[in-house]
């Protein structure tokens, strides 16, 4: 009986060593993965900050026109949002049957639609996570320096207070809706989109 227990104690021992050493590489690849994410908020967050703020600093003379200039640099900020969020909704909805059938007859863009679907999870981390969120705050900062210029010394502290929360809401309101309407036009066109995304990467896999 006690070389029964021994035995199996041993083989419980083995096993666990075994789900040990399988978790190892995972734990390793996600922590790889966290980082990644990490430096790659960092620098797009300060490369699009660093371009507002230079384009601002370049425009300060002019009230008129840095105001314009700064509408068409959140605007084109939010869409640059929607469309990240966009992908990254069509990645997590997107089926790869389609594309391993296309990869098999050596289709343009196919087997780089397939690694898509594959890690359809650090697709949508990377577009709808990563620059989608940086899109988000980079917009409100921008939507500060509207505020700023709309703001005149005569203004009284309340209309202060209504146009900053104003312009808050626009950009809020812009993002929430677009993002909200194109997430149905996402998931109803997920491979068609993952294959267009697929196509561009794959031109550069070429050079």
């Amino acid at each position: 009986m006690n070389d029964k227990s021994d035995s199996s104690k041993e083989e419980l021992s083995q096993k666990n060593l075994k789900t040990k050493d399988k978790d190892k590489p995972i734990n390793n690849k996600y922590k790889r993965w966290v980082v990644t994410v990490l430096v790659l908020a960092l620098m797009l967050s300060t490369c699009f900050s660093v371009v507002t703020e230079l384009v601002y600093s370049f425009l300060s003379t002019n009230e008129t026109l840095e105001l314009i200039v700064a509408i068409m640099l959140v605007l084109i900020i939010l869409v640059i949002a929607i469309i990240a969020d966009v992908i990254g909704v069509a990645a997590t909805s997107c089926d790869v049957q389609p594309f391993l059938a296309m990869a098999s007859r050596k289709v343009k863009g196919a087997k780089r639609a397939v690694f898509l679907c594959k890690n359809s999870d650090k697709v949508s981390s990377i577009f709808a996570d990563i620059i989608g969120d940086v899109c988000s705050i980079v917009s409100g900062a921008s939507g500060a320096t509207i505020a700023f210029i709309l703001i005149s010394d005569t203004t009284t502290g309340f209309a202060r207070i209504l146009i900053s929360a104003l312009v808050s809401a626009i950009i809020a309101a812009i993002t929430i809706g677009g993002k909200a309407l194109c997430k149905k036009l996402a998931i109803h066109n997920a491979e068609r989109i993952v294959y267009t995304l697929a196509k561009l990467l794959s031109v550069f896999d070429n050079k």
